[in-house]
């Protein structure tokens, strides 16, 4: 469950924005290497309080996290992103919001997992190295008015496999330093050169006795135009060690980024239908793409077959009909199939067959996939 205790596309956003600022901060006076952290007392307690919540999510029906990123220059709010993450035993979905002055802008992306398929919005399958001639391909299978891509878990990823309810609500343990790991660009935290982190400490939180603070700063080394710089993690949880919210803080010079994310179990949850109202089939969307493709690499034959049917027909003063075509196609010593009227091509297109077909037609040459 290491991503979902953050929003990390919504803090990354902001993150990035740092690259161009001039400012500097100053480093907290920080000890230990990041092995030497994850062995750490403090971080040990807290480790523990993770494994905690995630047994008590196992055993629950329904959950919301969610979490708020904001970003703000000189004290004006330049970035404002909201993700909800909701999940059962059986479904779970992701939306996140974006705002400017109060006002919501746009839903930037999202996912659900329902009756075991993961679901993902269209304008983002579309992007996907493995799609070819995405548009055309939703126009042929009468899908243009489609929303999601439905996928199985292979096809879409382990990018998704956080948001799967199994992870959700599966017993996997949470990780606090998930945000950190995405924004140093590391898989591996050990590997940051001149990360460090000071020691975990523990005090009941000031409005609730009850409840425990965990606090600690992690310092990013400086890279490219981004000077060293503190990231402050406040975590809180309940007397029965069950994770309530981190909040996640940093400022180089005059920006400030804030991060705080909310898990809240519930026992009744509603989640939304419309992944699955408009969806196409991910392996027909891209099996249609490389027919397509297919059908493409056929173009210059079909028209050379129609020029030289229109040559054969002018030189017999004849109408031009099948036979000047079947005559074509032997005359360039092209592979093809007898149809009426005319012939057909046929290749294949990373083992999607794709066909084209050349028929004569009131004297002329018509070609169209077949």
């Amino acid at each position: 469950m290491s991503r979902i205790i953050k929003s990390a596309v919504a803090i990354g956003a902001a993150f990035a924005l740092l690259a161009n600022s001039a400012g500097v901060a100053q480093a907290a006076g920080t000890s230990m290497t990041f092995n030497e952290f994850l062995s750490s007392p403090g971080y040990q307690v807290l480790s523990a309080e993770g494994a905690s919540t995630a047994s008590f999510l196992a055993n629950q029906v329904g959950v919301r996290i969610t979490s708020v990123a904001t970003a703000t220059m000189a004290g004006t709010e330049i970035s404002h992103i909201e993700t909800e993450l909701l999940s059962t035993n059986s479904a779970s979905s992701v939306t996140l919001k974006s705002f400017e002055n109060g006002v919501q802008v746009g839903d930037a992306w999202g996912s659900a997992y329902a009756n075991g398929y993961v679901f993902t919005p269209i304008e983002s399958a579309l992007l996907r190295p493995t799609l070819k001639n995405g548009a055309a391909a939703l126009a042929r299978l009468k899908k243009a008015s489609a929303k999601t891509a439905r996928m199985t878990q292979a096809e879409a990823g382990s990018e998704f496999v956080a948001y799967s309810p199994s992870e959700i609500l599966g017993g996997s343990n949470l990780d606090p330093l998930s945000w950190l790991n995405d924004n140093t660009s590391g898989s591996d935290l050990s590997a940051v050169s001149g990360l460090s982190f000071s020691e975990v400490t523990a005090s009941p939180d000031a409005n609730d006795s009850t409840i425990t603070d965990y606090s600690f700063t992690a310092t990013i080394p400086a890279s490219g135009l981004l000077p060293i710089t503190d990231v402050d993690f406040v975590i809180r949880y309940s007397q029965a060690h069950v994770f309530l919210d981190e909040s996640i803080s940093m400022t180089v010079g005059t920006i400030a980024i804030a991060d705080t994310t909310t898990l809240e179990a519930v026992s009744q949850l509603a989640l939304p239908t419309t992944w699955q109202d408009n969806s196409v089939d991910w392996a027909s969307l891209v099996s249609m793409g490389k027919r397509i493709s297919a059908e493409k690499a056929l173009a210059g034959k079909a028209k050379a077959i129609a020029a030289k049917a229109a040559t054969l027909a002018k030189a017999a003063k004849k109408t031009l009909v099948g036979a000047h075509l079947t005559a074509a196609a032997k005359a360039l010593k092209y592979a093809v199939t007898a149809v009426k009227n005319g012939v057909k091509l046929t290749t294949k297109y990373q083992g999607q067959t794709g066909s084209v077909c050349v028929t004569a037609v009131k004297g002329k040459a018509v070609t169209a996939t077949c």
